[in-house]
């Protein structure tokens, strides 16, 4: 005889995965804040960006549209990060629901 949906194995760790994409998420946005914050106070300052461009052996132009491409790209994979979290999170509950009706 199957297990109920509500008690089975497949359901818990279907949650355990949610909540474990949730707090990557989580950690992510972190990232991306503390990127965006770091190239922010090195981009203000004349040695900064000097110190930067010569340190990673570009002019600033360059290095400067290559930062702003990475953090984008970085935000595009925190985008689909949240579309999984939430997909995950919405399974899980409406197999929770299945199984209380």
């Amino acid at each position: 005889m199957p297990e109920p949906i509500r008690e089975s194995v497949f359901v818990r760790r279907l949650g355990a995965a949610a909540a474990a994409g949730w707090w990557t998420f989580l950690v992510a946005v972190l990232v991306v804040i503390v990127q965006s914050i770091a190239y922010m106070s090195v981009a203000h300052y004349e040695a900064g960006r000097t110190w930067l461009a010569d340190m990673m052996g570009m002019d600033w132009g360059t290095l400067r549209d290559f930062i702003c491409e990475f953090i984008l790209v970085m935000r595009m994979i925190v985008l689909v990060m949240l579309l999984g979290c939430i997909f995950l999170s919405l399974w899980a509950r409406r197999l929770r629901r299945m199984g209380d009706a």
